[in-house]
């Protein structure tokens, strides 16, 4: 787990489901760098952790809230089995989420950047032409060889790009735009982007109306988006093929949705929302929540994601805690029942939760 409020990583055992090393992370021990997402080889030898340069709380200048630092972030390589930090690549402001794609080969990390917007928006239209205007706010995505570590793209997506999944049969990552109320389709081999409006009434950069923010694709293709703008809270269900918003499956949410998880058959999505803090089972097919879980008594404060564990059985909820003082938690249910079986708390602001393979020294 990324504790992004102390600079330091969780390694929690999933049978004991017990804290068994806490390490820290970061280039700069004096400064706090803000560890944000991270992922795991398939092997279970490495982890990818982004480095946001961002801090939790009334924070300004360089390392500003989320998505407003000012100083570049880092993509760090660290040995799953040492804690030993092994490489370091610089990428840009905010980077947002990280995740690798189908067949562990490359690393994905988006970029938060609102900072690039309050610039583009402070210098004006100018000369430029609308769409070029528009387009100067854009944030980067890069692609990184996940056993080099270098570069393998760079591309201008989207105006704050945040959470990314995978389309595997059509073999293009999804990528939520959270100011232009889009999500990026980004083809894994060509790099070619389109982009598609998560509603048919969406707004404008700066003024967007569904700040899509995480995205989780199904086994048949279709993008759930959450949608965490005020007024307007809750799940947009995309068409593969059409790009288009499929209007009976939309849910709204009486908290603010993050991120969540399918079942491989896709029969059962999982997805948690903030203020209140819930755990929602939703069946994809008819577009309901079929259970709805309070998450406060089991001691999680700002859900911010639902991880199933590889076999299915549990449900991992990444709480964040307050931010400043009390610590976050990782939550683990049953996955069938729903009711909880087990409660860590670990570092503070915790915003992410990978499995690790057993990898052999």
């Amino acid at each position: 787990m990324t504790n992004s409020g102390d600079d330091t990583l969780s390694f929690i055992d999933p049978e004991s489901f017990e804290e068994i090393a806490r390490i820290p992370i970061g280039r700069n021990p004096a400064e706090l760098e803000g560890p944000h997402h991270l992922a795991a080889s398939p092997d279970g030898r490495t982890l990818f952790v982004g480095i946001s340069n961002t801090v939790p709380v009334n924070a300004s200048g360089p390392h500003g809230n989320h998505g407003t630092g000012t100083a570049d972030g880092y993509l760090v390589s660290v040995d799953a089995l040492t804690g030993r930090q092994l490489d370091w690549v610089r990428v840009h402001r905010s980077p947002g989420d990280i995740r690798l794609e189908p067949g562990g080969r490359r690393i994905w990390q988006s970029h938060y950047d609102l900072v690039t917007i309050a610039e583009v928006l402070k210098q004006g239209q100018g000369n430029l032409s609308y769409d070029q205007f528009l387009a100067k706010m854009d944030s980067p995505l890069v692609i990184t060889d996940a056993r080099t570590m270098e570069r393998v793209a760079e591309l201008r997506i989207c105006p704050a790009g945040h959470g990314i999944s995978f389309d595997g049969a059509r073999r293009r990552a999804v990528v939520t735009c959270g100011f232009s109320d889009q999500v990026a389709l980004v083809d894994l081999d060509s790099f070619d982007v389109r982009r598609i409006f998560v509603a048919p009434d969406p707004g404008e950069p700066p003024v967007p109306r569904y700040e899509p923010y995480a995205v989780a694709v199904d086994p048949t293709g279709r993008i759930w988006v959450s949608a965490t703008g005020r007024g307007r809270l809750g799940l947009r269900v995309l068409d593969p093929e059409s790009g288009k918003e499929i209007p009976d499956l939309r849910i709204p949410t009486d908290g603010i949705p993050l991120f969540g998880s399918f079942l491989a058959d896709g029969s059962r999505y999982y997805v948690v929302t903030q203020k209140p803090d819930r755990l929602l089972a939703i069946d994809p097919e008819l577009g309901s929540v079929d259970s709805e879980i309070d998450l406060a008594p089991m001691g999680c404060l700002n859900a911010h994601a639902a991880v199933l564990s590889p076999d299915e059985a549990s449900i991992w909820i990444v709480c964040e805690g307050d931010h400043l003082v009390q610590p976050g938690s990782i939550e683990r249910l049953d996955r069938a029942t729903l009711e909880p079986t087990g409660h860590v708390a670990v570092g503070l602001y915790p915003d992410d939760v990978i499995y690790v393979p057993h990898g052999e020294p």
